[in-house]
């Protein structure tokens, strides 16, 4: 099972949170009970970039407090290999690209302009960027994108996406995939 960017109890009060600390029980619905019910019955991978997803808390002593200072967001939910990254929609297309890599299916990976594409739609349907909620006051003056993911504009996601792609193409070159 891969999981990613989906959001689980806390290992403290067994609250789902956001980054923010804030309680988003009515929000997300109990879907990390599927990891709960799936351990010890398959390989479970879980990408995070906070460490209140589902599958973190093999890093919970390690994971800080939410963003208000205060309170504990740290993943109540363990998986059997935790993967982290700074932006947790480049740590799933990281395991997917590999995955596609290793066996040779390049066109499986996104280009950087379908990357944009993708985060773009989501834009346009009506999905915020998380840092900044899309207001121009939370920006840092300008230093967080108020349109794209984790405060970053879509074409720095881009470029990652192109970075891990050719770096891949390379490992498959050189035998080390």
């Amino acid at each position: 099972m891969i999981a990613g960017e989906l959001c689980s109890r806390s290992w403290n009060d067994g609250i789902r949170r956001n980054m923010k600390g804030e309680n988003i029980n009515d929000w997300n619905p109990p879907v990390d009970e599927m990891l709960v019910q799936f351990k010890g019955k398959g390989i479970i991978i879980a990408v995070g970039d906070g460490g209140n997803e589902a599958g973190m808390a093999n890093l919970k002593d390690n994971i800080p407090l939410a963003s208000d200072g205060k309170t504990i967001m740290a993943s109540g939910v363990y998986s059997d290999i935790p993967v982290t990254s700074w932006n947790s929609n480049l740590g799933l297309q990281a395991v997917a690209s590999v995955a596609a890599a290793m066996e040779s299916r390049f066109e499986l990976i996104p280009t950087a302009d379908q990357v944009i594409k993708i985060i773009e739609a989501a834009l346009n349907a009506g999905a915020i960027e998380g840092i900044t909620q899309g207001k121009e006051e939370n920006s840092l003056n300008g230093i967080y994108a108020t349109r794209g993911v984790d405060g970053f504009a879509p074409y720095v996601h881009a470029a990652d996406q192109d970075k891990l792609k050719s770096t891949l193409i390379q490992m498959k070159i050189k035998g080390m995939l």
